[in-house]
């Protein structure tokens, strides 16, 4: 038996050597279990009878074929194409790879079928790893969004409770006033210690008291003292900073003011000139988002609407509900 000029298998001699005996009755097959990938297309088989042959009532060859090639599959990123993978041989799979987040968007999986904005489950869902593919196929990246601490930052001021933060340290002002200080943490919302009711007495003052214990963060002088006090408020965009004025010099209050080159963080008050500069914040201490949204399409960003929204309130579209902000606040609803 030959294939491509190839000898895949060779047997001489009598019907009793290869059996151990003649039988002109019983059906015995000779047999090759090896394999070859034909790339001519080309396979003979031959037998060669010799002096005192016996009669032969009938040949039988058995065999599998499998014509399966190795397939490619395109990777794409919405509509650009990211690779192509291609099998090494029929059957083996190819390693399909992570890819880079896009801004708010993370990079969960693969699907056959590409997709805008939807907030239930995809039918095609392939994990990151090995993947077999059928044929040749285009996989789409799959990304789900994820909104950052930074879309907590309230533009509209009202009574509530927030975290006060420094969000290019991204840490917040934590616990109550000792010794003139209070302290400072890695910023995070839901931590009960960080949050604090903000009371409005007017449009530019405020009080500001620790929910867990009840007790205030005020001034006295240049110190933090555990005193209602009646703060100044800068409040521009997303910036919100409270301050007061002491002989005609601005001191702000400072999530985390470095103490010295200790390596240790206080929130207290800080001497401050240009309040536009600020990176302070006033967070919410809502949820942002309960529902997921998945995207093949993450370039496109998120759908904001505020053509039918009363004036400062905007209307996001996520599949069946729509997340509604209004005066710094966040609420879902249906569609």
């Amino acid at each position: 038996m030959t294939a491509d000029d190839e000898t895949l298998y060779e047997q001489s001699g009598t019907y009793a050597e290869w059996f151990g005996a003649y039988n002109n009755t019983d059906f015995q097959p000779l047999v090759w279990n090896g394999s070859k990938v034909l790339k001519e297309g080309t396979m003979q088989i031959q037998l060669v009878g010799t002096a005192n042959s016996l009669h032969i009532d009938r040949y039988e060859i058995h065999y599998r074929m499998n014509v399966e090639v190795p397939h490619t599959v395109t990777l794409m990123r919405g509509d650009e194409q990211v690779t192509t993978l291609t099998q090494t041989d029929s059957g083996q799979g190819v390693q399909l790879p992570t890819l880079p987040d896009e801004g708010a968007w993370h990079f969960v999986a693969w699907t056959e079928q590409p997709f805008n904005q939807i907030s239930t489950m995809p039918l095609s869902w392939i994990e990151v790893g090995t993947f077999v593919p059928q044929s040749d196929c285009t996989l789409w990246a799959v990304y789900e969004y994820q909104m950052t601490e930074a879309a907590a930052m309230v533009t509209d001021l009202s009574d509530g409770v927030y975290v006060y933060a420094n969000m290019q340290s991204e840490r917040a002002m934590s616990g109550v006033v000792t010794d003139g200080k209070a302290g400072t943490s890695t910023l995070n919302r839901f931590d009960q210690n960080q949050q604090y009711n903000v009371h409005f007495i007017t449009d530019s003052t405020a009080t500001i008291q620790h929910v867990m214990t009840g007790e205030y963060i005020g001034f006295s002088g240049a110190n933090l003292s555990a005193t209602a006090s009646a703060w100044q408020i800068f409040h521009e965009g997303t910036k919100t900073a409270f301050y007061t004025l002491i002989n005609n010099r601005t001191y702000v209050l400072w999530p985390d003011k470095l103490q010295g080159n200790a390596s240790e963080y206080n929130a207290q008050l800080m001497i401050g000139s240009n309040m536009e500069q600020t990176p302070t914040a006033l967070l919410s201490t809502e949820p942002l988002m309960e529902e997921p949204v998945w995207t093949c399409y993450p370039q496109y960003g998120l759908g904001i609407d505020e053509m039918n929204a009363p004036k400062g309130e905007w209307s996001i579209p996520f599949g069946v509900y729509e997340l509604i902000i209004k005066n710094g606040q966040k609420y879902l609803r249906l569609r």
